[in-house]
């Protein structure tokens, strides 16, 4: 579909879409594999609004949104990527397309817009990497001041900027590949020695993968415990129990694991330098002060940043279960100014807009 819109009548605008679709693919790969798909497809149509043939309100976002969502309902989970990538927000409110907008609800999952917003940023015009900061300062050359894109771009860039940078950064740190065995809940440590144990949890049960002691090179342990039994299991509960199992298995065995594990800082500038506010994690939306999961951080930043305020990410990565290595810092972007992406006016039946609504396919 892009191919056909974009090939022959924006050139220059399909090799940016090739090569924002292949660094969405590299990036999903590494933070969200199993939104691969959703997020490559939204990286491929993210910019057909721009064709002659689509243009109708002259809002890239919204008419190649529009266009997904009425010809090709297989695709209705990317829709609201391709509405609000790259800070689409921002540019409804400087053309007055707010209720616009706000026909596509902001996505859900906002790490698969956050990697579809870094790939985008990271791609110049001629599908070469590119800084997100010369990227944003082309855009700003390219439009005069008093374009709704230049001011729109003016206010957003900082926020974009530090989210992409918080992509790169974590993708950068997990080699750019996706875990080997399948993610816990948590991981705590375990006195004495240091032992690492994962702990799997659902709502009926508890399974701990413990690495094995100091010294030892034989394989680790595993406990099971029923936490909530329920009278009567559903037939997904023990397929659950039986992957929990079976990852936490791999993982007392010395099986490599392939996590990233983060946590996060508030941030403030004095004189002109960044530093930790504090030095106390800030709580995941998970409730602990550490995740596996980067929609967490992306959940913590986007928070913060409505509030004016920057977050300084750590990350470590879980080689094996014995085998962590130690927090890095991953570099930051300051936020200085009250920013949120997820700012609309309203949020109608995102695809309203669209034809045959009743069909179930169109539900988000």
């Amino acid at each position: 579909m892009a191919q056909a819109f974009l090939a022959e009548a924006l050139p220059r605008r399909w090799a940016h879409t090739i090569g924002v679709a292949e660094a969405a693919a590299r990036l999903a790969r590494a933070l969200a594999p199993d939104h691969a798909d959703t997020i490559v497809a939204a990286a491929w149509l993210h910019d057909i609004g721009y064709a002659p043939a689509l243009a109708k309100t002259g809002f890239h976002p919204i008419d190649g949104a529009c266009h997904v969502a009425q010809t090709a309902p297989s695709l209705c989970m990317a829709v609201n990527l391709i509405a609000h990538h790259s800070g689409g927000v921002f540019e409804a409110q400087q053309r007055g397309l707010q209720s616009a907008l706000g026909q596509y609800r902001f996505p859900v999952d906002v790490v698969q817009l956050a990697i579809l917003n870094c790939a985008d940023l990271s791609t110049s015009p001629d599908a070469a990497f590119i800084d997100p900061t010369d990227r944003l300062a082309e855009v700003l050359d390219r439009y005069p001041p008093q374009h709704p894109v230049h001011r729109a771009v003016a206010k957003s860039r900082p926020l974009l900027i530090a989210q992409a940078r918080l992509v790169l950064g974590a993708a950068e740190a997990a080699g750019y590949s996706q875990p080997r065995v399948e993610l816990p809940e948590q991981v705590e440590c375990r006195d004495p020695g240091g032992r690492w144990e994962a702990v799997w949890s659902s709502d009926y049960h508890r399974i701990t993968a413990i690495a094995p002691a100091l010294g030892h090179t034989g394989p680790g342990t595993v406990e099971i415990s029923l936490t909530n039994p329920p009278d009567r299991w559903h037939p997904a509960d023990p397929a659950g129990l039986a992957d929990d199992l079976h990852a936490a298995t791999l993982a007392a065995q010395g099986a490599q694991l392939g996590w990233n594990q983060y946590h996060a800082f508030p941030v403030i500038q004095t004189a002109g330098w960044p530093h930790r506010a504090i030095d106390e994690c800030l709580p995941t939306p998970r409730g602990s002060a550490t995740t596996f999961h980067f929609d967490d951080i992306i959940e913590s930043h986007l928070d913060m940043a409505a509030r004016g305020q920057s977050i300084q990410l750590q990350q470590r990565r879980f080689t094996t279960l014995s085998g962590v290595s130690q927090w890095a810092d991953i570099p930051i972007d300051i936020v200085d100014a009250p920013l949120d992406l997820r700012a609309r006016t309203d949020a109608p039946n995102p695809l309203r807009a669209a034809p045959h609504t009743d069909s179930p396919q169109r539900a988000h």
